[in-house]
């Protein structure tokens, strides 16, 4: 905001105070506010944590913005549990996938960022087994009932070393030994 008198800036702050003796024009400039909010989609619900300008906050929640073309950091925030489900982000509401994200802010807007069900299960069993041997194991899905018995160790050779994996009795696709 500021103050101009004649067209002439002559102030910054809320107030001024002149002695006017003749006849002049004064004019208060006041800076554009925007209400820029920014949501979460969980397969259609909404709520969970958001991070703007790396403070993590409820969402939704709508950050004033008092200059145009200032830019705005948001984060979706990766692994929340929404209703037993565990979900991670997917994208931005214009398919940008690019997380944390800035965006320029310019008029009224919201930003909504979109999450995938993620699938995860708790298994039970041997922490380490010899390759080839058999051991049990009980995989419970994260979000659901029932158990799946007859899993065998593999090691995967990845290219970044050696990786325990749980797998069924038959190797998955990939480089196993």
């Amino acid at each position: 905001m500021n103050w101009q008198r004649d067209l002439t800036i002559i102030g910054t702050n809320n107030q001024i105070s002149e002695i006017v003796e003749f006849s002049r024009t004064f004019t208060a400039n006041f800076s554009r506010e925007f209400n820029v909010e920014f949501r979460n989609n969980f397969d259609g619900l909404g709520g969970g944590q958001i991070k703007v300008d790396d403070v993590t906050r409820n969402a939704p929640y709508v950050a004033k913005v008092l200059e145009e073309n200032r830019s705005v950091k948001a984060e979706a925030i990766n692994g929340q549990n929404i209703n037993g489900f565990r979900y991670n982000f997917d994208r931005w509401q214009d398919s940008v996938k690019t997380n944390p994200r800035t965006f320029v802010v310019s008029d009224h807007e919201t930003f909504t960022a979109y999450f995938k069900k993620s699938l995860y299960v708790n298994i039970d069993g041997p922490t380490s087994l010899e390759i080839n041997e058999f051991g049990t194991f009980t995989a419970i899905p994260g979000r659901g009932s029932g158990a799946y018995i007859n899993y065998r160790w593999w090691k995967r050779n990845d290219s970044g070393g050696m990786n325990g994996q749980i797998a069924p009795l038959a190797p998955p696709p990939g480089e196993w030994i």
